[in-house]
């Protein structure tokens, strides 16, 4: 049995939160899921899961680990503590709402 893509975002989100992910490789991984494939159907989303998949989006593709990219391009980049605190807020967003998302 195959895992939705809408299911494997959740699935990665939990991983890193457990600790089985890193910043790296959830930001490497989600922005190929979500932003880059041509096969994610964006119809079965909520409307909140696709605005705070988005707002991932958008951290994870501009993820990098070289504090030199920081100082050469600031506000270009996000670190491991944005990604953090992006996905733990995305995560807690779209799960305590499960129940009342439309």
């Amino acid at each position: 049995m195959t895992i939705s893509q809408r299911d494997r975002a959740y699935s990665m989100m939990a991983e890193y939160l457990s600790g089985e992910l890193t910043s790296a490789k959830f930001s490497a991984e989600f922005s190929l899921l979500y932003g880059f494939s041509t096969e994610f159907d964006y119809a079965v989303l909520t409307k909140a899961e696709y605005f705070w998949f988005n707002k991932l989006f958008t951290l994870s593709s501009r993820y990098s680990s070289n504090p030199e990219d920081f100082i050469l391009y600031p506000k270009v980049y996000f670190s491991d503590t944005d990604i953090d605190s992006a996905i733990r807020s995305v995560y807690e967003e779209l799960t305590s709402n499960q129940t009342s998302q439309d």
